[in-house]
């Protein structure tokens, strides 16, 4: 009796190998994937201890290895813009998930309050300069944002981030919202940058309310929050407002 050749162990072994599961009707995937397969590790979901192991391993990696040899590999490479419109098709429909979101945000603001990563962050953006160009584009960007009253209201009291209960007195509050600092710059751009009364031109400049005082319209319209400051047409009316000088306007 022959004994089978080698050639014919491997063309065994080869068949064995590349030999399709099914379940459900439909292929499985033993390390080769095929069109309409299905993964052998789909629906099933990582244990929370299989999670950390793997964290561990990535950080121990990305501090193992030169980052600058890491880069080296993307510098210069370009994505098609058949790539970049997926990503951003992928993006927008994870980030549509408010549930994912929201958890995804709390992790990331977690992980950046960390002294190492903050400290990581700091190395990496330090001697590195915005162009002018990309500050414009942000600036304009920040700005289009807040010209739009309901963003506005989202950052206003206690819907604001910065939040802290309530501390700084309504004045306060009132001088440094966005919408006060466009009552100022709307002002000073009629007034040519000039002082009302001593006409002194450029410096700095300051804007007062005029013929009607600021706590005057606080008390005459019973305003006690940000919220209703806002909704005073008075208080943000051009013509009740002049600019001075700090000399002029401290006397």
């Amino acid at each position: 009796m022959s004994t089978p050749s080698v050639s014919q162990n491997q063309a065994v072994e080869s068949k064995e190998k590349n030999q399709i599961l099914v379940r459900d009707k439909k292929p499985v995937s033993n390390g080769r994937f095929f069109v309409g397969m299905v993964g052998a590790f789909k629906g099933k979901r990582h244990t929370e201890e299989a999670k950390q192991k793997m964290r561990r391993k990535r950080r121990e990696y990305f501090e193992r290895i030169d980052m600058n040899i890491y880069r080296s590999y993307h510098i210069g490479k370009k994505q098609s813009g058949e790539t970049k419109k997926k990503h951003s098709i992928l993006s927008k429909k994870m980030w549509s998930d408010k549930k994912w979101a929201r958890e995804m945000k709390q992790r990331l603001s977690k992980a950046n309050k960390r002294p190492e990563v903050r400290l990581k962050i700091s190395k990496a953006l330090k001697g590195k300069t915005k162009s002018l160009e990309h500050n414009k584009k942000v600036s304009e960007s920040i700005k289009r944002w807040w010209q739009n009253p309901e963003n506005r209201k989202k950052n206003v009291g206690e819907r604001a981030f910065h939040w802290k209960g309530g501390i700084t007195p309504l004045r306060k509050a009132i001088r440094h919202c966005a919408k006060y600092k466009e009552w100022r710059i709307t002002i000073m751009k009629r007034d040519n940058f000039t002082c009302q009364i001593c006409r002194e031109r450029g410096g700095w400049k300051e804007v007062d309310h005029y013929p009607v005082s600021f706590m005057a319209i606080i008390q005459q319209y019973k305003i006690k929050t940000v919220e209703d400051a806002l909704n005073c047409d008075k208080l943000w009316d051009i013509n009740n407002g002049r600019t001075l000088c700090r000399k002029c306007h401290r006397s």
